[in-house]
């Protein structure tokens, strides 16, 4: 039997409407700091398919009784004879619904506030616009993260601005409670202690790794209205040349604060960025997503074969897609992992 169960709700209380027992072609993408995607298909002369709704129900996926995600219907696509495709999204992402307003402020302008402070704002500020319906992301904590000086127009897109200051450098993590949805602000998500390790030819039946030079920097400049430093990575400079950025932190009056995120973000961009992914190998000793990792997590890969050399390298887990057999029985099956080196 599967440690799963799938149902459909109401959004406004996500209370159970009934057990989603025929649905087929399950699958759940997971991606750091974004909202995530559930999709399954039914039988669109099924009685049951006629309580699914767009936004005004939801699903929940439990994982042995506990909620490990949920999200509202986004999709609905009904094709004959006996199709129907329900695709939903994560809470998170109504928030793209939501924008700044005038009376917010023109602009609304924060100066040297915590950005994890701004988000829950933002998110505070667009609820009490919302009189007549559910909100169904509200605001929870927030850990000391990054200062930033911001200012933002009126019909500025919520969730973009959300996304903008998790996509900063140095910026923070977040994700929404799937039981209580309540948006928290992290400085990173995961403790840092790595829990599962990947082997191609063990556990991972399929590896790949993709470089990224679009960041790449090996003279890290930064700068506030108080001055600038310079870091260099001189090896990195004698094979490549210089390759610089200029990075503002506007609301920072410490050297040694811009020396801190000078030399930091020198340490992670001054070679090619690799991208790993891989599949791990079905069956019973295969790791398992909500239990031996999660998104946002740490895990070691490694890999012997041919110039693809990964010593137990330290990775960072951003992403992973996930599915369910069709009959309801075995365990769930990892059909990919995203992740980037530490």
């Amino acid at each position: 039997m599967s440690d799963y169960v799938f149902e459909l709700a109401t959004s406004s209380t996500m209370a159970k409407i009934g057990e989603l027992t025929k649905a087929k072609g399950k699958s759940l993408t997971l991606t750091l700091n974004r909202a995530g995607a559930f999709q399954m298909t039914l039988p669109l002369a099924d009685s049951f398919s006629d309580n699914i709704v767009e936004v005004s129900t939801c699903v929940l996926v439990r994982r042995k009784g506990t909620i490990v995600w949920s999200g509202p219907v986004w999709t609905v696509e009904e094709t004959t004879p006996d199709s129907l495709s329900v695709g939903c999204v994560g809470w998170l992402q109504t928030l793209e619904k939501r924008v700044s307003k005038f009376a917010w402020g023109n602009p609304l302008q924060y100066a040297a506030t915590d950005a994890g402070a701004i988000a829950l704002d933002l998110l505070t500020r667009s609820n009490a616009d919302n009189v007549t319906g559910p909100n169904y992301v509200t605001p929870g904590t927030a850990v000391t993260t990054q200062s930033r000086t911001k200012a933002y127009l009126p019909f500025s897109n919520v969730l973009n601005e959300i996304v903008a200051l998790s996509d900063l450098e140095s910026g923070y993590d977040m994700a929404v409670d799937p039981i209580t949805r309540k948006l928290n602000i992290y400085s990173t998500i995961s403790t840092g202690t790595p829990i599962t390790y990947f082997q191609y030819g063990g556990n991972a039946r399929q590896v790949s790794r993709s470089s990224d030079v679009a960041r790449i920097a090996n003279r890290i400049i930064v700068y506030s209205q108080t001055g600038w430093v310079q870091a260099d990575d001189v090896v990195s400079q004698a094979e490549f040349g210089v390759l610089e950025d200029a990075i503002s932190l506007s609301d920072v009056k410490n050297t040694a604060i811009l020396t801190a995120f000078a030399n930091a973000e020198l340490a992670v961009r001054s070679n090619p960025l690799r991208f790993s992914s891989f599949e791990p190998r079905s069956g019973p000793s295969a790791p398992r997503i909500f239990q031996d990792f999660a998104v946002g997590g740490y895990g070691y890969v490694a890999v012997d074969r041919g110039r693809l050399q990964i010593s137990k390298q330290l990775v960072r887990l951003f992403g992973t897609t996930v599915t369910w057999p069709d009959d309801g029985t075995g365990t769930e099956q990892i059909t990919s992992i995203q992740t980037t080196a530490d």
